[in-house]
């Protein structure tokens, strides 16, 4: 891992940039944010711990959202053969990566009212399938 830090209002990537590294905050703040027609949306204010550029899962894919430092921030990051490494020696991750894009692809999709504007979201879920099947068993 390699660590870089970022100015208050310092671009991290833009939108539709080749995505090559997933990011770990260590300080401060980023700000996720999508541009649709003519006004920028915010998809997100993440904080110490949160990840992001889920998109380095998938070889030089363009990024969905463009990253920002809202205030003075630090991050660490994996560069994408690292990456397809640690995935290969622990499957959880790369489970948990696939996850985290999908669900990204899926929020694109959709129009969450309830959500705030710089609420992140971290993942759609759906039940899992233990409770899926006792749903489906006759009452005693």
């Amino acid at each position: 891992m390699k660590d870089s830090s970022y100015e208050e209002g310092e671009n991290i990537y833009k939108q539709g940039d080749t995505s090559q590294h997933l990011f770990i905050i260590m300080t401060g703040r980023i700000e996720l944010s999508r541009q649709n027609d003519d006004e920028e949306e915010s998809w997100g204010l993440l904080q110490k711990g949160d990840v992001f550029g889920f998109e380095a899962w998938r070889e030089y894919q363009p990024r969905m959202f463009s990253a920002k430092a809202v205030e003075d921030s630090r991050v660490l990051y994996l560069d994408m053969d690292r990456l397809f490494d640690l995935a290969e020696e622990a499957p959880v991750i790369r489970d948990y990566l696939q996850l985290m894009l999908d669900g990204y692809g899926i929020m694109l999709g959709l129009k969450l009212e309830w959500r705030e504007p710089d609420e992140p979201i971290y993942y759609i879920s759906r039940v899992h399938q233990v409770i899926l099947f006792g749903r489906g068993l006759p009452s005693p």
